[in-house]
């Protein structure tokens, strides 16, 4: 009598759980790729629009200082007064008091644009105190010249003009009133980026 032979077929319970396990591992790990690829992509266009507010505020303190054109060989009675920003600077106004606090514009009137320092997370501008706020700007003046006393009277020496942009890393809170942390070398909370231009009293 021939014996019947029953060919075993399919997979066992383990090798199911062995390969579950591994598609596991291998899916975490594509999850995590994308997850780091999406924030570097983020970060990337984040930081591109920080430094295109960075280029529009350094234009605005270069039209800024146009504003400012004497004292000169015709009036030695200064008006700096004349500008939005630079009148806020102390070194501007009397060496004595400078200091290198970062500086924040006044609030414009409402629907007043090209002076706020608070932009949305796409860069657009918003009033200041506006909560959709997420770039911040800031801005410091320095004299090029040591003699700080001697540039002032001279009053056409190059001046730095220091231009602060920050805004919240891995999806933070955005900042508060654009103030920012005390120490900011060792933030974790914001991403700053700062750039640097020359400007001078317009002395044509």
């Amino acid at each position: 009598m021939m014996k019947r032979t029953r060919s075993a077929k399919g997979f066992t319970a383990v090798e199911v759980l062995v390969s579950m396990t591994l598609f596991a591992i291998g899916a975490a790990g594509v999850i995590s790729m994308l997850r780091v690829s999406i924030q570097g992509n983020a970060d990337a266009r984040r930081f591109d629009m920080a430094t295109q507010i960075a280029a529009e505020w350094q234009a605005r303190l270069r039209r800024d200082s146009m504003a400012w054109t004497t004292p000169d060989a015709f009036n030695n009675v200064g008006n700096i007064q004349n500008t939005q920003f630079l009148k806020d600077a102390a070194i501007l106004t009397s060496p004595l008091q400078a200091d290198a606090n970062w500086l924040q514009p006044l609030p414009a009137a409402p629907g007043t644009f090209g002076t706020s320092n608070a932009f949305d997370i796409l860069g657009r501008e918003i009033p200041q105190g506006d909560p959709a706020t997420f770039f911040c700007v800031n801005y410091r003046l320095d004299f090029l010249n040591p003699n700080n006393a001697q540039a002032l009277a001279n009053a056409t020496s190059p001046i730095r003009a220091e231009v602060r942009v920050f805004w919240p890393r891995n999806e933070q809170a955005p900042p508060t009133g654009c103030q920012p942390p005390a120490n900011t070398t060792t933030s974790t909370q914001y991403h700053f980026l700062y750039t640097a231009t020359v400007i001078r009293r317009n002395a044509t």
